[in-house]
């Protein structure tokens, strides 16, 4: 599911910027009514009749973003964060990946390959390890859940720090590049540059 989630078509140099109405199932935004759209954030479910688990991203870009395990009945372990709004605040998960997701899609397919092999080990860490955390009590699997949203956060600041250190002039068009650069005023955010 998370390759299926993750879907760009059969081209291996697959590019955001490249197309004029692309409808895979990892959406990305571009210019004017024709790219309008961009997956804002991507489930699983792993339904068992005793303990249901989700595999979230709590990110847009599932492309760029690793999902994580929760439980309906223990809670959501970052749930004390302020909830994101339209406009950029490094407090939320969202607009904490947004300054990775929005680096990487200067030169998708350089940027993203710094850190795909890393993300995609660490998640399927975390989902196996839910599998097997998947019984326990409400407490602990809340607490797994917090420790694999919190290992992910860090994973992704040090990619976001690589991203960062790689990201030069955008591989785009001007159209791709002006839409972009008017979501970021939008919402008040400068995907080339760290809040560390």
């Amino acid at each position: 599911m998370t390759r299926a989630l993750r879907d760009h078509g059969d081209d291996a140099n697959w590019s955001p910027a490249r197309g004029i109405a692309r409808f895979d199932v990892c959406a990305h935004a571009g210019w004017g009514p024709i790219r309008g759209t961009q997956t804002t954030g991507s489930l699983i479910a792993h339904l068992t009749p005793t303990a249901p688990t989700y595999f979230v991203t709590g990110t847009a870009a599932p492309c760029t973003s690793l999902f994580k395990p929760v439980w309906l009945d223990a809670g959501v372990p970052n749930a004390a964060e302020p909830a994101p709004t339209g406009e950029y605040a490094a407090a939320t998960l969202f607009w904490r990946h947004e300054q990775l997701h929005r680096a990487t899609l200067r030169d998708y397919a350089t940027l993203s390959a710094l850190y795909r092999d890393e993300r995609d080990a660490l998640e399927q860490r975390l989902i196996a390890e839910a599998s097997a955390a998947r019984e326990q009590s409400r407490e602990d699997r809340l607490t797994y859940s917090g420790r694999a949203f919190a290992q992910a956060d860090e994973a992704e600041k040090q990619w976001t720090a690589r991203v960062l250190a790689r990201v030069e002039k955008s591989r785009n068009g001007f159209l791709y590049d002006a839409a972009w650069r008017a979501f970021n005023r939008a919402a008040g955010i400068n995907p080339r540059a760290s809040d560390d």
